[in-house]
């Protein structure tokens, strides 16, 4: 939605992903967000194939999550070790 206010202005993207994601779940086919925004002529006038693509990545939006992830498994054992010393 935020690439989309870019272009459309926040109210504007707001009522157009809802518009679509609403079209998505009420269809009977299974049709993913993915493909109603792709099929969307008000989404594709401002965004690519490709940057909606991107966009909905997931790859590409977990941030630092596999870093603290790994801190926190780290604190555990850490813990762990800790409690198994009498510590």
């Amino acid at each position: 939605m935020l690439a989309l206010a870019k272009k459309v202005g926040k109210q504007t993207a707001h009522r157009l992903v809802y518009e679509v994601a609403m079209r998505a779940h009420q269809t009977e086919d299974g049709r993913s967000l993915k493909q109603a925004l792709l099929e969307s002529a008000a989404v594709r006038e401002h965004l690519s194939e490709d940057a909606i693509e991107s966009l909905l990545d997931y790859r590409a939006n977990t941030g630092m999550c596999r870093e603290l992830v790994d801190r926190v498994l780290n604190l555990s054992q850490v813990e762990r070790d800790d409690e198994g010393q009498g510590r």
